[in-house]
């Protein structure tokens, strides 16, 4: 089976003030950043294209003060 290679840059789980800085589309319904369904976003969009056995190379800022059993 052909396993892929995935290059992935900066998605800064974790990081709140990444939503505002680089204006993602992810504000809870009072217009404040919701990291949570960011990285739930992230970690779904993840899942769908990447399969067990793909090597993933980030290059970057991978995630923003989170705990490790989070990561």
């Amino acid at each position: 089976m052909k396993h892929a290679t995935w290059l992935l840059a900066d998605p800064h789980f974790g990081h709140e003030g990444i939503i505002r800085s680089c204006s993602r589309p992810f504000l809870d319904s009072a217009g404040r950043p919701d990291v949570r369904l960011m990285n739930q976003t992230m970690a779904d969009a993840w899942r769908k294209v990447v399969k067990p056995g793909d090597d993933t190379i980030v290059v970057g800022d991978f995630a923003h003060r989170m705990p490790v059993d989070q990561l």
